[in-house]
């Protein structure tokens, strides 16, 4: 496996999953609730981040982790909105 991609088997590299924080899930649910404040709570913005950030981790390489996490997040929360998606607390810990 290239250096430059996430080992999802290091519990260093699985720290923001477990807190549901760290600088790239903060930054990606700040810009991402400039769009969708008022429309869905921060903690299901955060949700959808986090479980995204679990679903990129070792298939994408680390440097583009933040630009994949927002687009992929986005989305999602897009088909959220539109009754397409359905998201739990339960699948962040899953």
């Amino acid at each position: 496996m290239p250096a430059a991609v996430l080992n999802r088997n290091n519990p260093e590299e699985r720290l923001d999953i477990r807190t549901r924080g760290g600088p790239i899930i903060d930054n990606v649910v700040d810009h991402l609730m400039t769009e969708f404040a008022g429309l869905l709570p921060v903690d299901r913005v955060r949700d959808v981040v986090v479980i995204g950030r679990r679903d990129l981790v070792g298939e994408v390489p680390t440097e583009a982790l933040p630009e994949f996490l927002h687009r992929l997040a986005h989305q999602r929360l897009k088909d959220l909105r539109m009754g397409q998606l359905e998201t739990t607390r339960d699948a962040v810990h899953a």
